[in-house]
């Protein structure tokens, strides 16, 4: 497995820049998300990775070898899509072993190939039954089984479950993050999904078009966001002028995380009223007001009907000192 380097790497397509002067250093055995909103040049970015798009300028590195002029067939890089893209006409096993019978290995070699990638992906039963019986986990499955029989370099996912429900998602991002720990295989995963790139990384690249707006630890980007952006796009944040927030610097951008603050029904630092209340599963999402002007949400866990305080209760809030975060204020956001 390897470790891929990208320098200065620069895309656009006409006058729009797509990929603006990104260097990014992914270690062996690396799990990176590329994460933003949708245009901010993520998929492009794979897709030069893959070399099914060229840089205009820059490099890419993989394993030492510069690769960014390569077609995609001599990169040994595999691809699993939003879309399964599998043969309908043929078995589960057939499609795992077609990349394998066009580089004209022997049988037995394929076979054991293929029932190796079989048991990883747990889709031994269903060897023999073509894609229409499958579910769409499985089909997922199938083609990253596909990628894996050849045993790549590296590994690009493309947003492969955001086709999926929630459910199957949560299940396979998990068989996903398993089977790349077990392999140590070096992957690089693009998404627009917050949680999941929380769950499922060892690092994350933050884009906002074309450019990196944090490159860190998933436990780094959520609690120390580097800038508004990436506060107002990671978790749910409390932003803005929050003149009841106590901050020495009062020329930054103050924030603070909804799950930081304590709320309470008769005492407290801040006089508040719930405005809304929103059932989130295991947490509740107060809406409030305070009495000097902000409007703030407030997550507390879920303990059951009897803790829940209604909409338009006087409540108290409490923000500790060092939950408050001080940003510089962008020029746009």
């Amino acid at each position: 497995m390897s470790e891929l380097i990208i320098k200065d790497a620069y895309k656009a397509f006409g006058g729009l820049v797509v990929i603006d002067h990104l260097n990014i250093h992914i270690p062996q055995g690396c799990l990176l998300t590329l994460l933003g909103p949708s245009g901010c040049g993520k998929s492009t970015l794979l897709r030069c990775i893959a070399g099914l798009e060229t840089l205009d300028r820059g490099q890419i590195l993989l394993d030492g070898a510069d690769i960014t002029r390569k077609p995609p067939q001599k990169r040994n890089i595999a691809m699993v899509f939003q879309h399964y893209a599998l043969f309908p006409n043929m078995t589960v096993a057939q499609n795992i072993e077609f990349g394998l019978k066009i580089k004209k290995m022997p049988s037995e070699v394929r076979a054991a190939k293929v029932q190796k990638v079989l048991e990883l992906v747990e889709l031994q039963a269903f060897a023999a039954q073509k894609p229409a019986s499958l579910s769409g986990g499985q089909k997922q499955r199938v083609a990253l089984a596909r990628g894996l029989v050849m045993e790549p370099k590296l590994l690009l996912l493309d947003e492969p479950l955001s086709a999926l429900d929630a459910r199957i998602r949560k299940n396979l991002r998990s068989q996903i993050c398993d089977i790349q720990k077990e392999l140590n295989l070096t992957t690089v995963f693009v998404t627009h999904d917050q949680e999941e790139a929380l769950a499922m990384s060892d690092q994350v690249v933050l884009l906002n078009s074309g450019r990196i707006e944090q490159h860190c630890s998933p436990e780094t980007l959520y609690n120390s966001p580097a800038n508004e952006f990436t506060a107002g796009f990671i978790g749910n944040y409390n932003m803005g002028a929050l003149p009841s927030l106590k901050h020495p610097d009062r020329n930054a951008s103050l924030v603070v995380r909804p799950e930081a603050i304590q709320i309470h029904p008769s005492q407290g630092d801040i006089a508040a009223v719930i405005q809304t209340r929103t059932l989130l599963g295991s947490i509740v999402r107060y809406r409030v007001a305070t009495d000097i002007g902000d409007t703030l949400h407030v997550d507390v866990l879920n303990y059951g009907p009897a803790s829940s305080l209604p909409e338009g209760s006087a409540v108290y809030l409490t923000v500790p000192p060092a939950e408050v975060i001080a940003l510089q204020k962008s020029a746009a956001v």
